[in-house]
C-alpha cells in the first residue's frame, strides 16, 4: 500500500486541485466570454495555457505538500486551550486536519474507485 507521507501528499494534492479547479474554471468562463469575437486558435491557446497552469499549481501543491509531511505544527489557539479543560471536545480545524491526515491512505483509495467506477 501507499507510504503514510505519499498518502497524504496525494490526498491533500486532491483537495486542493478542486478549489484551483474552481479558480481555472472561473477563468476559462470568462476568457471564453470576453474573446467571444476573437479567432478560435487564441482562445484555445488561451485554454490551453490555463490548463497548464492548473496542472503546474497541483503539482506545486503536490511537491510543497510530500516535501512537509511533518512541517505543520498544531497551533495553540483558545479554542484548542478550552477543547482540553473542557469535558466535551468540540471540533476544531485542527482536530479535522488530523482526522484527515490519519484517513488518508483509505480515503484516496475510495477517491480513486469512485473515479474508476
Amino acid at each position: 500500500m501507499l507510504t503514510n507521507p505519499l498518502a497524504k501528499a496525494l490526498f491533500w494534492t486532491l483537495v486542493h486541485s478542486l478549489w484551483i479547479g474552481l479558480i481555472v474554471a472561473a477563468l476559462a468562463a470568462l476568457l471564453i466570454v470576453l474573446t467571444h469575437r476573437t479567432r478560435a486558435a487564441f482562445r484555445y491557446n488561451a485554454l490551453c495555457c490555463l490548463l497548464g497552469g492548473f496542472v503546474l499549481a497541483t503539482g506545486l501543491v503536490f511537491a510543497r505538500q510530500f516535501d512537509a509531511p511533518g512541517r505543520l505544527m498544531p497551533v495553540r489557539t483558545t479554542a484548542n486551550v478550552m477543547s482540553s479543560l473542557s469535558p466535551v471536545k468540540t471540533i476544531t480545524p485542527t482536530r479535522v486536519t488530523h482526522a484527515l491526515d490519519q484517513a488518508a491512505p483509505w480515503l484516496l483509495i475510495c477517491w480513486w474507485v469512485c473515479f474508476l467506477f
